[in-house]
């Protein structure tokens, strides 16, 4: 008896774990995604995988199931909809599309995390040709890219501060590498054997942290594109002293952003209790008082101003492009 316990018990975990999703949606290119409900409150979501995983191989363990796993281009939605309300898509969790065939993939803006080995290969031939990653992505987890053979140039944006060990480990078709002014630490062994790499552009004037084997056979002779007058700072870093051919680029690092193609919008206005913002997302929200002075600050784009006086208050939204003012009434 005890063992049919046990045994129904193991059956119940199982099944728990197989289905590691929320609900399921058609995206625009096609594809039935999997989504997981990060916070009702706010409305967010984060994508996952369809069946049970087996994460030591990195294998889609389709037979258990009649699921079929993305694949061909894919474009990721930035909103969602679920039971007649709209989800903001903001991660990709761990392994969601690991040894998909997956041969491009657009993403939206509203992305803040990459999991770890979200895109891994088991193919070895799968993105195709260049990656542009959200322009406020902030984490790119381990294992996320591996293998993927058949990328070409990978751009960083500014907003990303770390990249995973192995993130990008033997892309070795990877002929180009965008670092954004953002990026901080690079762990270890994350472009390791990406032997294809000719060039490497840095728009960072503070070299980013490296590991001993973050670049390991990657040849050290290939242009590093750096900004003016960092040439010497970048020559006596431990592990980028390794690269002997630096260039000074005089376009890189600049403070002057332009934000004139964004359009933001605020509603209610006048608001009363949640005050919801669209066009940026992961900005750094503040809200000042007609005297100046600072009553909230937050990273979310539902801001509770319920506990505030009725007036006219200030919002600076403070975004990796530059910074926007709105007026704000509150009633």
């Amino acid at each position: 008896m005890k063992k049919f316990l046990f045994t129904i018990v193991c059956l119940l975990g199982f099944f728990a774990n197989s289905f590691a999703y929320d609900f399921t949606a058609v995206c625009e290119s096609g594809q039935t995604l999997y989504y997981n409900i990060l916070s009702e409150n706010e409305k967010k979501v984060e994508l996952t995988y369809a069946e049970y995983f087996n994460a030591g191989y990195y294998q889609w363990y389709t037979y258990y199931y009649e699921v079929t796993a993305p694949s061909g281009d894919l474009v990721i939605p930035e909103k969602v909809q679920y039971n007649g309300e709209d989800y903001t898509v903001v991660n990709i969790g761990d392994n969601a599309f690991n040894a998909c065939n997956l041969s491009s993939v657009i993403f939206p803006n509203s992305i803040i995390s990459i999991g770890d080995g979200a895109f891994a290969s088991d193919t070895h031939v799968s993105l195709i040709g260049e990656l542009h990653l959200p322009d406020y992505l902030q984490t790119i987890g381990s294992r996320a890219f591996e293998w993927n053979t058949a990328l070409t140039a990978v751009y960083i944006p500014n907003s990303v501060r770390s990249i995973g060990s192995w993130s990008f480990y033997t892309c070795v078709g990877l002929n180009y590498l965008y670092l954004g002014s953002g990026v901080e630490e690079i762990s270890f062994e994350a472009f390791s054997n990406c032997t294809g790499l000719d060039s490497i552009t840095i728009d960072r004037a503070t070299p980013p942290i490296c590991q001993y084997s973050s670049f390991r056979y990657v040849p050290k002779g290939i242009p590093v594109y750096v900004p003016c007058n960092t040439i010497e700072l970048y020559q006596n870093t431990e592990f980028w002293n390794e690269f002997t051919n630096f260039v000074e680029d005089c376009t890189l690092f600049t403070d002057e952003y332009s934000i004139d193609d964004i359009t933001v919008s605020c509603y209610p206005n006048p608001v009363t209790d949640y005050l919801r913002i669209e066009g940026v997302y992961h900005a750094k929200v503040q809200v000042f008082n007609a005297i100046g002075q600072l009553v909230k600050e937050t990273k979310e784009n539902v801001i509770d101003l319920s506990t505030q006086e009725a007036g006219t208050y200030i919002l600076k939204l403070i975004t990796p492009s530059g910074v926007v003012t709105k007026q704000i009434i509150k009633n």
